[in-house]
């Protein structure tokens, strides 16, 4: 499984600049997590992440639908960072059957 951060400024025409954070979950199978097994650690952690205690709203990317089975991105207005995003993701694994 891989989660990436990331953070960058939008800079439109008009001179405005907006700052974007996105979140990726990756999660592929291979020798050490099968198919279903990956599908279903996919599940846990999205669903925590979306449904967090936190008050972080995440946007599903606008291409999302495009993305591959078990992959997703999303984006969020809150400062939120490692700190925040970890334990969350932690706590949903520790909780994976």
């Amino acid at each position: 499984m891989s989660i990436s951060l990331n953070k960058y400024k939008k800079h439109y025409r008009d001179g405005r600049k907006e700052k974007i954070r996105e979140v990726v979950l990756v999660v592929r199978d291979d020798v050490r997590i099968n198919q279903t097994q990956a599908d279903s650690l996919f599940e846990v952690v999205k669903e925590a992440l979306e449904n967090n205690d936190q008050g972080i709203e995440f946007i599903p990317w606008h291409r999302a639908d495009e993305l591959a089975p078990r992959q997703m991105v999303w984006t969020h207005k809150s400062d939120a960072n490692r700190k925040i995003i970890r334990p969350i993701v932690e706590d949903a694994i520790m909780a994976w059957k």
